[in-house]
């Protein structure tokens, strides 16, 4: 009986090899991500945003208007990252992972930088 079971389970191993190969037909669409700022340099609503995986074609961005509690709703292509709606303030297109990295780090660079971050203790 084990003889048989071992040989069962090789037999659906080698059964299994060809289809680990496989490619898929279709491309796999690269994740792309909601900026992190809209065009006019305010933060998005990262709770009212999409994240990968996408379950549909398109996945939706949410920002801050600036003014009270509105907010900028604006919607991507999954595929390309193009803006599928006419909003003016909206980003163009959405960011890969290398170009919200990007961001990221020169936010971070520019903080350091800046005195207004740094705490002064020149007069205590």
């Amino acid at each position: 009986m084990r003889l048989s079971l071992t040989s069962l389970n090789i037999a659906l191993f080698l059964l299994a090899i060809p289809a680990l190969g496989q490619k898929p037909s279709q491309a796999v669409a690269r994740d792309h991500l909601c900026p992190e700022v809209s065009l006019k340099n305010l933060g998005k609503k990262d709770w009212l945003c999409d994240k990968p995986p996408y379950s549909g074609d398109i996945f939706g961005c949410s920002y801050n208007t600036g003014t009270g509690t509105n907010t900028l709703k604006c919607i991507y292509d999954v595929l390309t990252g193009e803006c599928q709606n006419e909003e003016k303030d909206c980003p163009k297109f959405a960011w890969d992972h290398n170009k919200r990295k990007r961001f990221l780090a020169e936010k971070r660079s520019a903080a350091r930088h800046d005195p207004l971050t740094k705490r002064s203790h020149d007069r205590l």
